[in-house]
């Protein structure tokens, strides 16, 4: 996403026919049809002003701001014009592109700013000064949302286009926080927890499990094993690098890219040669950052879930569920981390199953605990395993 990407979206208004005759020879801005005096800076559209205002008042208006705009820099308040929806969005993105540049934002949640921002444009029109929005607006926004999200993707969306409007007002781009309005909130906990009630319980037969597992492809079959023996989620085996596991000793290290809290598991030998298989089918990425990645889709050659709306590793896995007579609401890839937890739970060893899981323990006594050894987390894993197959896992050291 980039400046232009969000800030192309031609201004509302009505058309108006001017004399598109410049003033002057070496006149900088050029007339645009909705009746304004413009220029464009690397495909982005800047406005200085309405031709009935004349030119002088435009021209004065391009000398206080073109030094911001052509170098993407935020006008200072009280620009005139004003800081518009797109304009603001843009500003968002840039910020959190430099974490995410800077190692401390995942890819994944990079993408998910990126389509709410767009998103936002879309919704609120990209062209719109941000202070002449009102809760109206943000009503509007949050019944489009829920007719298309569920419960709980509405309530982080809604989180997310929070943090946009707050971020400009924290950084100067407005001079007053934004109006949501009493109704542009999360759904309540109530509303959770009947949403919840009509979903089918998350949780499969082992035996389901073990269809699943020999009927899928290759990169499936290793991300279902991923799933299940380390409680691996969609974006996890997505972003899951070579770097993150040792083959040869059989161990998972991989921190939990949601929120960086530390992550160990032992790897059943199944899941190492699957693992092994599909990074050998693994097609050459097109994009040189993903060359050490373990999972990369043979038709786009990318990370198998790019955003909130791009999820491969969801659509193949449903379309096994459907193929197996599996299928029903609420039940996706994520049912295998619902699995693991569930199963491992029985082994009666919480922390050791909250550091495969990759949870952050509350408990005031966790600031004491250096570690959690290997021989626990190896008897969750085997619990795991023997739920699953019916007997103990071996050893998932491999000879080098």
């Amino acid at each position: 996403m980039t400046n232009a990407s969000v800030s192309r979206t031609p201004s509302p208004g009505k058309r108006v026919s001017v004399d598109t005759r410049k003033p002057y020879k070496g006149f900088p801005l050029t007339f645009h049809p909705t009746g304004r005096f413009c220029k464009k800076s690397k495909g982005v559209t800047y406005y200085y002003g309405r031709v009935s205002d004349g030119w002088q008042s435009a021209l004065d208006a391009f000398n206080r701001f073109w030094p911001f705009d052509s170098t993407g820099r935020a006008r200072p308040l009280g620009d005139g014009d004003g800081l518009t929806v797109a304009r603001m969005c843009d500003h968002y993105y840039e910020a959190k592109r430099n974490k995410h540049e800077a190692g401390e934002l995942a890819h994944s949640s990079l993408a998910d700013y990126e389509q709410t921002c767009k998103g936002i444009v879309a919704a609120l029109k990209g062209q719109r000064l941000v202070t002449d929005l009102d809760a109206r607006d943000f009503t509007a926004l949050r019944a489009s949302l829920a007719k298309r999200l569920g419960p709980v993707a509405l309530g982080n969306e809604v989180n997310r286009v929070r943090m946009v409007f707050n971020f400009a007002f924290k950084n100067g781009l407005i001079d007053r926080p934004t109006r949501f309005g009493s109704e542009f909130i999360r759904p309540s906990r109530k509303v959770l927890r009947l949403h919840k009630a009509e979903q089918s319980p998350k949780m499969m037969a082992a035996a389901d499990v073990l269809k699943l597992i020999k009927a899928a492809s290759v990169p499936m079959q290793a991300m279902i094993l991923l799933g299940i023996n380390a409680a691996l989620g969609n974006k996890d085996c997505s972003d899951l690098n070579q770097s993150h596991i040792d083959l040869a000793g059989g161990w998972l290290v991989f921190p939990r890219q949601k929120t960086g809290v530390a992550r160990r598991c032992p790897l059943w030998p199944k899941t190492i040669k699957a693992v092994r298989a599909a990074i050998a089918a693994r097609p050459e990425p097109v994009d040189e950052a993903d060359h050490d990645a373990v999972l990369i889709t043979a038709v786009t050659k990318q990370r198998w879930v790019r955003g909130i709306t791009n999820d491969a590793i969801l659509q193949e896995f449903k379309k096994l569920l459907v193929a197996h007579d599996l299928h029903r609401k609420g039940i996706g890839f994520y049912v295998l981390r619902h699995i693991h937890r569930t199963v491992s739970d029985e082994a009666k060893d919480q922390r050791a199953a909250g550091v495969i899981m990759g949870h952050e323990d509350p408990h005031i006594s966790s600031a004491y605990v250096e570690r959690v050894s290997d021989a626990r987390l190896l008897a969750v894993a085997d619990h795991v395993h023997r739920w699953l197959y019916g007997k103990a896992m071996k050893s998932g050291k491999t000879k080098k």
